[in-house]
């Protein structure tokens, strides 16, 4: 089924509603690709609950965010428990 909207007055009308899109996902945590970083910059001050960003090294030569974590390195220093069932994962 097509928009009522164009998409830009949808997203526009949606935010105006229910609050930004981003903040209304309540993300705690991204893994991101770093030719994305600049974007994912832009709008992190929209996505509050973000604790953890981890960069994916895609080749392109970004600079880590700052405050966010190289995914591989952090792989390689993830702690995994399993405790009833559930796991918990750490990373230091």
């Amino acid at each position: 089924m097509a928009d009522l909207l164009p998409r830009p007055r949808l997203q526009a009308a949606a935010a105006a509603s229910h609050g930004s899109p981003r903040s209304d996902a309540r993300a705690r945590a991204i893994v991101y690709h770093a030719s994305f970083a600049p974007t994912l910059a832009r709008i992190r001050a929209e996505v509050p609950l973000l604790e953890l960003f981890l960069q994916v090294d895609d080749g392109s030569s970004t600079p880590l965010l700052p405050g966010a974590r190289d995914y591989e390195t952090a792989l390689d220093r993830v702690d995994i428990s399993i405790a009833g069932g559930f796991g918990s994962v750490r990373i230091f």
